[in-house]
């Protein structure tokens, strides 16, 4: 069936921020943990609530960005975020977002890692395209850790106006060789979690799993 005119005109593409998470090891992951499923829309639950709440701080804080609105969706074990806006109030947005989510996952042992990106996007339900979606799917599994990086196009767009809530790390760990990338959302675990005994618990610790939990460590412990 062809589209007319008037459906096509209704799918907007805005330009925002776009994040792409998804959890490590979920595949197999029911062998251990038989309420994957319920821990993860757990997650995806409470990540609305605070999209919602941080979104609606920032908008009010950061002039030029009142009415900002963030939506996040799920796919399996891929979420995505996205926030129409300004570069800088829409990437805090997700900077905020994402240092909730990531001890979260933590905590409920199905960490995550990913890309936050800014562009041009147009979403459908759980149907998205863009330049902003394509570069955030390309990096969201690049990197060899739990954690978030910020991708060329929203250091490009930031200009050096980094959110409080990223920081610079120049050892982010990706796969392969590296690629001069050295901006990720800055996070850490309160006081009263156990790193090390969360980190024993999501064994096996065969080569390449335990060196996603030490290359975490690493930037952990970096302070």
């Amino acid at each position: 069936m062809e589209l007319n005119e008037c459906q096509i005109s209704k799918i907007q593409t805005k330009s925002g921020a776009v994040t792409f998470l998804d959890v490590l090891g979920w595949k197999g992951i029911w062998a251990k943990q038989h309420d994957a499923i319920n821990r993860l829309h757990g997650l995806v639950m409470e990540m609305k609530e605070v999209a919602d709440d941080r979104t609606l701080r920032i908008s009010h804080e950061i002039p030029g960005a009142r009415g900002m609105t963030t939506n996040v969706l799920s796919i399996s074990d891929t979420i995505a975020i996205f926030t129409p806006g300004d570069p800088r109030p829409a990437i805090e947005a997700h900077a905020a977002i994402c240092q909730y989510a990531i001890p979260d996952s933590i905590r409920r042992r199905i960490p995550l890692r990913g890309a936050t990106a800014y562009g041009d996007f147009s979403i459908k339900e759980n149907i998205m395209v863009g330049a902003a979606v394509d570069e955030s799917a390309s990096w969201h599994e690049a990197t060899d850790w739990i954690g978030v990086i910020l991708t060329p196009s929203a250091i490009y767009h930031l200009r050096g106006d980094f959110p409080d809530n990223s920081a610079q790390y120049l050892n982010i760990p990706f796969k392969g060789k590296k690629y001069g990338l050295d901006r990720c959302i800055d996070w850490n675990l309160g006081q009263d979690d156990d790193v090390n005994r969360i980190f024993l618990e999501m064994g096996p610790h065969v080569p390449e799993i335990a060196l996603k939990y030490l290359n975490t460590l690493d930037f952990l412990n970096r302070r």
